[in-house]
């Protein structure tokens, strides 16, 4: 292990990342113009606050703690061993997640990559993302069946975007959980989008995980409405917003509500004969580059707040590195032992229970299980696993 931590290195490590983060912040000026301040800035209480703070801590203040507590130890692991700290976020959804209709590189699990390896790095950590999304897929039973095999054993932030494909089935979302939460990492759980599923946000809760909710009718009160609404403006108004900006919202929708906001929904190339002009799925339920965009920014704005917290809990508390990580890893421990010693195996009783009687719940919900699926994407497949074949060799590396 390395020496506890200095003043002198906790100041150099907050000074990285907040150049990190101003950098970024820059960025965001460049795509959005005037506008970036209202849409990824609130004013609560007199003071100015991140979106990415809002949208999530208002929701759950426990649930924010024990996230903040996350990254807190994974600097302090960083720290104390003097390399770089894996910090892994995957993605689970649909086609809308996965970002069909669009470039690959447009999706907000792509986005946020882009966005935060260098504030990571700046407090001792590699940031990996995983978008894993499938088109036409639901959360369970298969892909909650497999998701260890699908996302890997080593994550640490999972976004659930099933919302399209899995409609009252709150079953499938409860196994989900419950299989991520079984992770030796003690990952947290993010629930997109919709009300819904709030029910199971709040009993991972309960349970002792970190369990955020992340819903459409926050994010357009805290940021959509504070894009321009081109149904007000003319043409010439219109074509002088940012790129970012433009031609995004018409009324209350986004890329929709009239055709000139459909009209600059995909993202094509000036040649013509470009073959991605011309890809499959561009579908009114699929969003745009710039709808991926906006979410994949409201993301990174939210690990940045939540590495900002973990750097002033390491600060306040007056310990040494080694000394505060015990002290977290405790609490941790404490709050997950809730959720390994639950009894009630599940709050809601799965459809499938009634084909598989002979099988007690507890065993589907937490017990270890091995699964074999051909899935893509996935860690399985990536790694080789499944057709016995070394790391990378299977054609379609991550």
């Amino acid at each position: 292990p390395g020496d506890p931590f200095t003043n002198k290195e906790l100041s150099k490590m907050k000074e990285s990342f907040q150049i990190a983060r101003a950098k970024y912040w820059t960025n965001l000026k460049q795509d959005y113009g005037e506008y970036r301040d209202d849409i990824f800035e609130e004013q609560i209480n007199g003071t100015t606050v991140s979106v990415g703070r809002t949208l999530f801590a208002n929701r759950s203040a426990v649930s924010w703690d024990r996230m903040v507590r996350k990254m807190a130890m994974k600097v302090l692991q960083a720290q104390t061993t003097g390399k770089l700290q894996p910090f892994v976020w995957a993605t689970g959804g649909h086609s809308s997640a996965a970002a069909h209709g669009d470039l690959s590189n447009e999706s907000y699990t792509r986005t946020l990559m882009r966005n935060v390896p260098d504030a990571f790095e700046a407090v001792g950590l590699a940031f990996h993302g995983r978008p894993y999304a499938m088109g036409a897929t639901g959360s369970g039973f298969e892909i909650s069946s497999c998701i260890k095999e699908v996302f890997g054993t080593d994550v640490d932030i999972f976004s659930w975007d099933y919302g399209m494909t899995t409609g009252a089935a709150l079953d499938t979302v409860e196994h989900w959980m419950w299989r991520a939460a079984m992770l030796e990492t003690r990952p947290a759980l993010i629930n997109l989008h919709n009300k819904r599923y709030l029910s199971i946000s709040e009993e991972m809760a309960e349970y002792g995980l970190p369990s955020l909710t992340f819903t459409q009718d926050q994010v357009d009160k805290a940021s959509g409405r504070k894009f321009p609404d081109t149904n007000e403006q003319t043409e010439e108004e219109a074509n002088k917003m940012p790129k970012y900006v433009r031609k995004f919202r018409c009324g209350r929708g986004y890329e929709k509500g009239g055709q000139v906001c459909e009209s600059e929904k995909w993202s094509l190339d000036p040649d013509e004969n470009e073959p991605c002009n011309k890809r499959r799925y561009r579908m009114g339920w699929h969003p745009g580059w710039k709808w991926h965009a906006w979410y994949g920014n409201l993301f990174s704005l939210f690990m940045m707040e939540t590495i900002e917290d973990a750097l002033k809990l390491i600060e306040e508390s007056g310990s040494d590195g080694e000394v505060l990580f015990k002290e977290l890893k405790a609490k941790e421990d404490a709050d997950y032992k809730k959720f390994s010693l639950m009894a009630n195996v599940p709050n809601i009783t799965p459809g499938f229970a009634e084909n598989a009687p002979d099988i007690p719940l507890d065993v589907i919900y937490r017990k270890p299980n091995i699964c074999h699926t051909a899935r893509l994407p996935s860690e399985l497949r990536y790694k080789g696993i499944l057709t016995e074949v070394g790391e990378n060799d299977t054609g379609v590396g991550n």
